[in-house]
């Protein structure tokens, strides 16, 4: 049985493959595979080939014509979405609230609009492919010093698919993080106004520091892998003047691994920088037992 090639415009080769058409380079056609049904492909058959509303069906007694009243789910789909196909050639530049991210290889999202009151206007499912979010998710979360999540909101660029299959969705090829920076700009602004309006601004700096969170004793192995981030991050701490960080060393594996952990806190406890944890209004023997009790488990 000879190939059925279809009339298919360009724009329109994503409707036709997720249908089953196949590409027939060497014709530069679209065709059906054999032994598949052409009522789905009626649009794009030729005209001595053309479906009409009518179906043949075979009984034991002849050919019986039989109407058949409408078109197929597929055909349908199939002109939504040669429609999308059509009118969205690439991405635009669309403002999104983030609702959900889950990554599966690829980066899955729900995204919505939200009126001031928080009433959903508009929902969408959307994706991102893992070699684009290899590309534009790193940039973005060096500039903002954020991953992407829920409550986020967020300007992306987004090209509409509907696919016959899979249905509706926004395929995210861009993100810009100067429009998330200054959306939380614009954010930290309103906070700092409602709390100004209602007195509460600057309450916070008239009460003391907590003494559980002025000095902290860190015991680590020397060489242990993540020591090195967590300094970096402690001494913004640090430097601000809100907390103070002691490091010690101690084996935490093998035998004699507790008591050593136990001489480490008693040693950075009692020796310089002893007056520091006095100046803070911390209980050595509260730390030390602690520590010791923690060890027993």
């Amino acid at each position: 049985m000879p190939l059925t090639y279809l009339n298919v415009e360009y724009a329109q080769r994503g409707a036709v493959k997720a249908l089953g058409a196949r590409w027939d380079a060497e014709a530069r056609k679209w065709f059906v595979p054999e032994g598949r049904d052409l009522a789905p492909f009626g649009a794009w058959l030729p005209a001595e080939r053309r479906f009409t509303d009518t179906a043949v069906a075979e009984s034991s007694i002849g050919a019986v014509q039989v109407q058949r009243r409408g078109k197929s789910l597929s055909l349908l789909l199939a002109g939504v979405a040669d429609a999308v196909n059509r009118t969205f050639h690439q991405g635009e530049w669309t403002i999104v609230d983030v609702v959900q991210v889950s990554v599966r290889k690829h980066v899955f999202l729900e995204l919505a609009e939200r009126d001031s009151n928080g009433v959903v206007l508009a929902k969408a499912n959307a994706m991102i492919w893992a070699s684009i979010a290899d590309q534009i998710l790193p940039p973005f979360e060096a500039a903002t010093g954020m991953s992407i999540g829920p409550g986020m909101k967020l300007l992306v660029r987004a090209r509409p698919i509907f696919n016959v299959q899979y249905g509706f969705r926004l395929i995210l090829d861009a993100i810009d993080p100067d429009f998330t920076l200054g959306e939380l700009e614009a954010r930290k602004r309103e906070i700092r106004a409602r709390l100004q309006q209602q007195d509460l601004w600057g309450l916070n700096k008239a009460l003391d520091f907590p003494w559980d969170f002025r000095a902290v004793l860190v015991i680590a192995p020397e060489d242990a892998a993540g020591l090195g981030d967590f300094r970096a991050e402690a001494q913004r701490l640090d430097r601000a003047g809100v907390c103070r960080f002691v490091y010690a060393h101690s084996r935490f594996q093998g035998p004699g691994a507790a008591e050593e952990i136990i001489e480490a806190a008693r040693t950075a406890l009692t020796e310089p920088p002893r007056d520091s944890w006095r100046l803070f209004g911390l209980s050595q023997a509260a730390i030390v037992l602690a520590l010791q009790a923690r060890c027993r488990q």
